[in-house]
């Protein structure tokens, strides 16, 4: 007997190890076999050619290289310098050059420059999600991208085909500078400022950008729908990537999540929070910051939630359709997704 029985265990280990170990291998659903990104992604390393401009010429040159970009740059990354008035071109050089000599500019730009001299790394993940996107989506353009260096002031501006990389966003989240009480930047902020946020931050940027939320009215369902679709997408351009990375979380805040799903779909429903129409009363839940709060949710809430929901039922959406593409899903409505998603953690 207590041979059998030991054989039995063994045979249930064995039988165990096996459907771990194809679980662990079951396919990402999202992630499409492809052999090579089939783009070339173009990246202006741009602060270079910035830090280098030494006079009018080169300013000059600078405008008529970048005529897109440049104008963008002078007027709404290093600061509105027009206060609604006619600027000559002779005082735009003027702030230009200032800016680009300036001591702390400069020392900023070297920072950048240390950590990010060689962008390849960098260049080759973006490729590799562009090259997803372009199999999702073949009818939408590639952007290019221009790395640059600016006050702190964004990290992915995007416009007219263009994908912008602001490096100064992405130095470490133990940069001093990023402590400073000048920036004002809280801690949440700070803790992800760092390299492996780039590629993540860089490609949701552009899909907000490509796919906006034009619902009037919106009810706080059309809003995580709309993030949740985002987010899928995500999974989509980055299959290899931690949940973690591209939502924002870190310190068990994805975990909290899955381990509470059916507790925030319930006080979801029960505080009538799924249909309200009052945005500035649910903000918290889509906004970034330190938790979510409100609606009778505890304190110390992962921020977000309403985002990590909305991409949960996007999941189960799309798990239960096999002809829905990714094109397609951008499309749908909010109230047929959570309806056909069947949602019920």
């Amino acid at each position: 007997m207590l041979k059998n029985y030991h054989l039995k265990r063994n045979l249930l280990y064995l039988v165990s190890m096996v459907l771990f170990i194809s679980a662990c291998k079951r396919k990402n659903k999202q992630k499409v076999e492809m052999e090579g990104a089939d783009i070339r992604l173009e990246v202006v390393r741009l602060e270079k050619e910035l830090f280098s401009a030494k006079n009018q010429t080169d300013f000059d040159r600078l405008y008529k290289t970048y005529p897109v970009f440049i104008p963008t740059f002078m007027d709404h990354i290093i600061g509105d310098i027009t206060g609604g008035r006619y600027v000559s071109m002779p005082e735009k050089t003027s702030h230009f050059l200032e800016f680009v000599h300036h001591p702390e500019m400069i020392d900023l730009y070297r920072n950048c420059e240390k950590k990010y001299s060689d962008f390849s790394k960098y260049q080759k993940e973006l490729t590799t999600a562009f090259g997803y996107y372009k199999h999702h989506f073949p009818k939408k353009v590639i952007p290019e991208i221009y790395t640059f260096v600016s006050p702190f002031k964004i990290a992915h501006p995007c416009f007219d085909s263009i994908l912008g990389v602001g490096l100064d966003m992405y130095l470490g989240s133990d940069f001093e500078p990023y402590a400073s009480p000048v920036l004002e930047f809280p801690q949440y902020f700070i803790n992800k400022l760092r390299p492996d946020y780039l590629v993540p931050n860089a490609m949701k940027a552009w899909l907000m950008s490509e796919f906006g939320f034009e619902v009037k009215n919106p009810r706080f369902l059309d809003e995580i729908i709309h993030h949740g679709k985002i987010m899928y997408a995500l999974d989509a351009l980055l299959p290899d990537v931690a949940d973690s990375l591209k939502i924002g979380y870190f310190n068990g805040q994805l975990e909290w999540c899955r381990e509470q799903e059916f507790q925030i779909w319930e006080n979801t429903i029960n505080s009538g929070l799924l249909y309200n129409t009052e945005r500035n009363s649910y903000l918290s839940f889509i906004n970034d910051g330190p938790f979510t709060k409100g609606f009778g949710v505890p304190d110390g809430t992962p921020p977000k939630l309403g985002i990590w929901l909305g991409w949960q039922i996007v999941r189960k959406y799309m798990d239960r359709q096999e002809k829905v593409s990714l094109e397609q899903l951008m499309g749908k409505g909010a109230d047929m997704i959570l309806k056909e998603s069947k949602y019920k953690p």
